[in-house]
């Protein structure tokens, strides 16, 4: 995210940018004049906002303890810095998928970073998400880590896939940007790249490389679906005209 930060938006510091803008906001008072029929008003915020479903709660309190335990009473920048600047950007489980995708199409642009279980890059129940996601964004990246212990993966090479968690289905780190350049008509560019082998290795190249550093693979999602994975589509035709007919 903080690559993404720096090179799509232009901010030096990226996530630890604390810079802020002005929003309009709807209060609970009713106002006929306005087209909501609340009144709004206008509040500033910070630009980069840290969204973390599973463990943003987690990460507050963890921060607020160490914080009162350990720096309330010394002053100074950090002081400040924790009260006004990285508390306030903290989100926890409330803050959801498409929580994020809606308030960054409300704001016009933004970035949403999630890792999560990675069926929804080829799900058929998932296509319409699909859909909504390349509508919205602008650039789509998808670092799927695999080891799914359901479908017994393996690497290509016949060797041993595992899963970076002690879980069973498979993994992907996600990444959409959207900067707002994007015509409304179009669908957002898809980069996928697929790292396999052992949980030891997944971390090393994840520790070694960062968005830039990586080769990615652009790919065209295709109606009805629109996976997000490289599919060979050289015998769909004859695969369709089988079962319809």
């Amino acid at each position: 995210m903080d690559d993404v930060l720096k090179s799509e938006f232009d901010l030096p510091e990226g996530i630890a940018d604390i810079s802020k803008i002005e929003i309009e906001s709807a209060t609970q008072t009713r106002d006929s004049r306005t087209k909501s029929g609340f009144k709004t008003e206008t509040k500033s915020v910070h630009k980069v906002q840290i969204l973390d479903p599973a463990t943003g709660t987690f990460l507050a309190a963890i921060i607020q303890h160490i914080f009162h335990s350990q720096f309330a009473n010394k002053g100074g920048a950090w002081s400040s810095y924790i009260e006004q600047d990285l508390l306030p950007r903290l989100y926890g489980f409330m803050a959801l998928w498409l929580y994020g995708q809606y308030y960054i199409e409300k704001n016009g642009e933004g970035v949403l970073v999630f890792i999560t279980n990675n069926s929804f890059v080829d799900g058929i129940i998932h296509r319409q998400m699909r859909k909504s996601l390349l509508e919205t964004f602008d650039k789509i990246y998808i670092l799927d880590l695999h080891g799914n212990a359901r479908k017994q993966e393996t690497a290509p090479d016949g060797g041993k896939d595992e899963n970076v968690f002690n879980i069973m289905a498979g993994i992907s780190i996600n990444i959409f940007i959207k900067t707002n350049k994007k015509k409304e008509s179009e669908l957002g560019k898809v980069f996928v790249r697929d790292l396999f082998g052992t949980r030891k290795l997944k971390y090393r190249f994840l520790n070694k490389h960062d968005l830039s550093q990586m080769s990615w693979n652009e790919i065209r999602p295709s109606l009805p679906n629109l996976e997000f994975i490289e599919i060979d589509y050289s015998n769909k035709k004859k695969y369709d005209k089988y079962f319809s007919g």
